[in-house]
């Protein structure tokens, strides 16, 4: 009896990852509940099937980590998944097509703070939540990239690799 409590909890650990990634995958951010400490690249192949073959490794907060890039209903670009040993530390959706308005479906954000992924754009900060959506500043609140990661406090987040990401351009000389 006692072998199926810890059983039990992988189960629920399982299922409660599983659930956050197809929330994600979906665009429905009303239900996401932030990704926990046990979410592995495992769960990842399990709640969103096999990745789509773009796979490499990207600097994140200055650690090579390899992702994955999964097909998602909301993100047309796909849904890259970033990983360390197999625990998934961030997942990305780009240009993702929403349930609903992030404002409508999250609230208003913990924090906002300038983008530095578009000059003159502003992250919406959900850090308890473990979201962060880069959005246009325009009338309409669209996110061009929303990150998922396991929930911080505001000032974790602040002072964390996630807050300070950017896409940087290297030019290749010939």
């Amino acid at each position: 009896m006692a072998d199926a409590t810890p059983q039990a909890a992988t189960t629920a650990d399982d299922n409660r990852c599983i659930a956050a990634l197809h929330a994600l995958a979906e665009g429905r951010f009303a239900t996401w509940h932030s990704l926990t400490a046990h979410c592995t690249i495992a769960q990842a192949e399990k709640a969103l099937g096999p990745s789509n073959g773009d796979a490499g490794a990207g600097d994140l907060g200055g650690v090579s980590t390899p992702f994955r890039t999964y097909a998602a209903p909301a993100a047309p670009e796909g849904m890259v998944v970033w990983y360390r040993g197999q625990q998934i530390v961030l997942v990305r959706l780009g240009h993702p097509t929403l349930a609903e308005p992030l404002d409508t479906s999250l609230g208003a954000p913990e924090g906002k703070e300038p983008s530095l992924l578009a000059s003159g754009h502003t992250q919406w900060i959900y850090a308890s939540r473990g979201i962060v959506a880069h959005v246009w500043n325009t009338d309409t609140i669209k996110p061009f990239h929303v990150y998922a990661f396991q929930p911080m406090s505001i000032d974790e987040f602040r002072t964390s690799w996630i807050a300070k990401m950017e896409i940087r351009r290297v030019r290749h000389s010939r």
